[in-house]
């Protein structure tokens, strides 16, 4: 009877362990398509009695996964993660600047307005000549605005994308850290935790494609996460990353950093979206800004040296700075300029040639003009203004070779009459507001520079181009552009400089695309090696299955037999 009930017992222990066995193959099955899974095997030992074999026992077990394998994972989600943010963003770029097939595109814009200076060379009477000239300049303009203003926006986006980063990094450091919990007490139970380091081992190659982090499993298997320069994100709690978003971005926007612990680690993360978003942010979307920003300097400072060397026909009856001022701003120049008070044909009524040596401020420049009949300066709202006392006159200047300033500019430069355009970069440049309202003073030629030039005689006359072919000349003109963003120093004309930033942002575009393509075929790569060493085989576990099959059939066979031997015997003793 003890040997029956024993053999009973190790029948039944059989029969368990195959089923067990059968649950196990079925989990590995339901789990076969879910990333980072790795099959697992029911793991029998024999029971053991006074020496003799009496059952079996059934656990699961894993295969030991290569640590180093699971790195090489780690490291390949931070790169795709952090190339894929450039891919998409450069994409965006290539997009919003267009290309020379485009009508509004930078460089076709230059060459339009090329083509509205040369139809006002043949009509310089002509207002609406005047009109499309200045209609093509804000068009540029405009286009420059909106451009820097994709950029900030892109750069507002990363900022946001980082924020969302540092959101979705403590999240997983939480999730983490719970499965560090659960996998430290079932460890210390003694229970399999197979199951709960695979959805650890899940958390952190997402947590990596997120920011790029160091690890490292200690003695209770707990997984314990740092950036690369050694700062805690998780010991024995989560130090949570710590960022707000700048929201409105400019390119004079200062942002905050990424802390941790009070500390700012910003700088100690490469990888990942939250890395690819800061690269993004502080150094490729500058960098294509600075290039914009380059462009629209050359374009004021160039065509305003031309146009500061103008005069409209018939003068205007004023002129004012661009610049704000003072009356006591201090004044060194050299040379002699041209103030000329004219009538509506052009004829002068006053000359005034002023020695720019002997004016120590502004205040002396205003003094100076105050003295000549019919003339007049002042400063109005921070604004240097020349004006006639006679509302039906005008003024205009010439430059002979007066300079003020180190820089050598004319008087009408240095103070920024007759600007076209105004502001400073792609953000700010815009056509001279008066301008547009009122085409009629443009500039279009230039006062006489003659010495004999009197009152009575013609200073300005309807015809003269001088300024237009000037304004023809300087945009077909080679410049010198100082290296800007990814642009070295160069020497050419805006347009090819406008097309220039074109090419390079769509040369940085196509090696995005094609570093996200090598950085996502290799993470493809190795989670497919990792998936043939460690994931679910359909075929093995069809194998497992029917084996455990045969096993629980064998088992309760077994048993039954059994059980009609013990009921012999009982009958027996009956």
């Amino acid at each position: 009877m003890t040997s029956l009930g024993s053999a009973t017992s190790a029948a039944f222990s059989a029969l368990q362990a195959a089923s067990y066995g059968m649950k196990v193959t079925s989990a590995n099955v339901a789990n076969a398509s879910v990333e980072g899974y790795t099959a697992k095997t029911a793991a029998l030992s024999t029971q053991v009695t006074d020496g003799l074999a009496t059952g079996v026992t059934a656990t699961t077990g894993g295969a030991g996964v290569d640590a180093a394998l699971v790195r090489s994972i780690a490291s390949a989600s931070a790169a795709a993660g952090a190339s894929a943010v450039a891919s998409t963003a450069l994409d965006g770029l290539v997009d919003l600047l267009g290309s020379a097939s485009d009508s509004n595109d930078l460089a076709s814009l230059i060459s339009d307005l090329g083509t509205a200076a040369s139809d006002l060379q043949l009509y310089p009477e002509s207002q609406s000549s005047k009109a499309s000239f200045l209609s093509a300049a804000d068009a540029l303009a405009e286009r420059l605005n909106a451009l820097s203003d994709g950029v900030q926006q892109a750069r507002a986006d990363a900022d946001q994308g980082i924020e969302d980063g540092v959101d979705q990094a403590n999240a997983l450091l939480e999730k983490i850290d719970g499965y560090n919990r659960q996998i430290a007490e079932k460890t210390a139970q003694g229970e399999s935790t197979d199951d709960l380091e695979d959805l650890r081992r899940s958390a952190l190659v997402e947590l990596s494609g997120v920011m790029d982090v160091t690890y490292f499993t200690n003695s209770s298997n707990e997984l314990q996460i740092y950036t690369g320069s050694g700062t805690a994100l998780l010991t024995s709690t989560v130090h949570e990353l710590s960022y707000s978003a700048a929201g409105s971005v400019t390119s004079a926007t200062s942002f905050g950093g990424i802390t941790v612990d009070g500390k700012d680690i910003t700088g100690e993360i490469d990888g990942g979206s939250i890395g690819g978003n800061i690269a993004l942010r502080d150094e490729t979307l500058p960098e294509v800004q600075a290039e914009l920003d380059s462009l629209a300097q050359a374009l004021g400072d160039t065509l305003n040296a031309v146009t500061n060397a103008g005069s409209a026909y018939p003068a205007p009856s004023s002129l004012t700075s661009s610049g704000t001022l003072g009356a006591s701003d201090a004044l060194s120049g050299s040379g002699t300029v041209r103030i000329l008070l004219t009538d509506s044909d052009g004829t002068v009524d006053q000359v005034l040639d002023l020695d720019l040596s002997g004016l120590s401020t502004v205040q002396d420049l205003i003094d100076s003009v105050d003295a000549v009949e019919g003339l007049s300066a002042s400063i109005v709202d921070g604004k240097l203004v020349l004006s006639a006392d006679d509302a039906s006159q005008g003024v205009a200047l010439v430059a002979l070779d007066g300079t003020l300033g180190g820089d050598g500019d004319s008087l009408s430069g240095y103070f920024g009459f007759n600007d076209l355009f105004t502001g400073s970069d792609a953000q700010s440049i815009a056509v001279n507001a008066d301008w547009l309202d009122d085409p009629s003073l443009l500039p279009t030629g230039t006062g006489s520079d003659s010495a004999s030039l009197a009152a009575g005689d013609s200073a300005l006359s309807s015809g003269d181009t001088t300024t237009v072919d000037a304004v023809l000349a300087q945009l077909d003109a080679s410049l010198d552009f100082a290296a800007a963003g990814a642009l070295g120093g160069v020497s050419e004309s805006l347009s090819d400089y406008a097309a220039d930033i074109v090419s390079q942002v769509a040369l940085a575009a196509s090696n995005a695309d094609d570093r996200v393509t090598l950085d996502s075929t290799l993470l493809d790569s190795q989670q497919e090696s990792f998936s043939n060493s460690y994931g679910v085989s359909l075929d093995e576990e069809a194998l497992a299955m029917s084996a455990y099959q045969d096993a629980y059939s064998a088992a309760s066979t077994l048993i039954s037999t059994l059980q009609e031997m013990f009921q012999a015997l009982l009958n027996a003793v009956d």
